[in-house]
């Protein structure tokens, strides 16, 4: 985790490092203690390294999937004009503004990462994988960014899945947008491909 040192205005300094857990979900507690002229504590950003091996198959191999592919396959709602679309991968991404709205990505890989855009206008999101619900995501932003990491998954099985991707935004919110760009599946068996 990086953040703002409390000496001067020192930026992207590690606050925490952790090495050496195992695989599975962690929770990272860190609260100011408001010492000083400047209470505040600035999380500029977290960075966290995974060990994507797959049991006795070796690395696993990324699959990059657009989402133009069939593979994806969206609810009614969405358009494929989201803000900042040219620097989407491909210069292609689905977005919608509609509540429920989905996006469903059938896949097969031990691994899978969903990519889109953050910003003011976007709102919270929340993921199914495999039917099991996981908490809700907000992807607002003080400006727009694309082509960033919007779901993660691994150590999920080798097995086919299903992804599900709601746009949940909160009641009486101006951010409404969910944008959707690409996704990443890490399997064993594929060799490197881009669709």
């Amino acid at each position: 985790m990086f953040g703002t040192a409390n000496s001067g205005l020192v930026y992207q300094q590690p606050l925490v490092v952790v090495e050496g857990l195992t695989q599975g979900t962690h929770t990272l507690k860190i609260t100011s203690n408001g010492v000083g002229s400047t209470p505040n504590l600035d999380v500029d950003m977290i960075t966290f390294e995974s060990d994507l091996q797959a049991d006795g198959l070796g690395p696993l191999i990324a699959s990059i999937i657009q989402d133009t592919d069939s593979r994806f396959q969206y609810s009614s709602s969405w358009n494929t004009s989201p803000t900042n679309v040219s620097l989407f991968s491909n210069g292609t991404g689905h977005a919608t503004t509609t509540s429920q709205s989905s996006v469903t990505l059938s896949f097969t890989g031990a691994a899978v990462s969903i990519f889109g855009s953050v910003g003011p206008n976007n709102g919270q999101y929340q993921a199914q994988l495999d039917g099991v619900t996981y908490p809700v995501l907000n992807g607002t932003s003080w400006d727009t960014f694309t082509q960033v990491m919007l779901y993660h998954a691994n150590d999920i099985g080798d097995i086919p899945h299903e992804l599900v991707i709601i746009n949940q935004p909160a009641a009486n919110s101006a951010q409404t947008a969910l944008a959707i760009d690409y996704a990443v599946c890490r399997d064993p068996h594929f060799v490197r491909k881009s669709w």
